[in-house]
């Protein structure tokens, strides 16, 4: 076998193996009685999870978007999850002031009022260093996830 026919075995082996391997697990925690939540844990090239398992505590808060009225959607100091649009207006997304119709980071309309549209998501918990505003000109739903 040459060279570059052993490497591109090797490549190929480990893209899979890499490729087959979960690097996050979900698992669902009593946040109150009755109640659960769902969170994230990372996990190992092994499978088994990183980090002390405790449950991730995750807070959900909606705001109404007026036509044209720039509103503060998470605050300085948030550690956020995802912003998403779940109303059936688009809206723009601005940090550290106040947002303008048509600027900043878009966020399409959801296909149907409450169902995910566009946003923002990370993979671990964000912290704020600004607020970040939203508007939009026909008015929607904003969910934010927080941890």
């Amino acid at each position: 076998m040459t060279d570059d026919a052993y490497r591109k075995t090797v490549k190929r082996k480990t893209a899979t193996a890499f490729e087959t391997q979960p690097s996050v697990i979900v698992r669902s925690f009593e946040v109150s009685p009755g109640v659960y939540a769902e969170g994230v844990v990372p996990v190992g090239t092994d499978g088994s999870p990183i980090g002390s398992g405790m449950p991730v505590h995750l807070a959900q808060e909606e705001t109404d978007l007026a036509a044209g009225q720039s509103g503060i959607v998470a605050t300085a100091g948030d550690r956020i999850l995802a912003i998403i649009n779940i109303g059936a207006g688009n809206a723009n997304l601005s940090f550290g002031e106040i947002a303008v119709v048509d600027a900043g980071y878009p966020c399409d309309a959801a296909p149907q009022v409450g169902r995910q549209g566009g946003g923002l998501t990370f993979d671990e918990p964000m912290v704020l260093g600004v607020d970040i505003h939203a508007v939009s000109a026909a008015g929607t739903t904003i969910l934010v996830l927080k941890a």
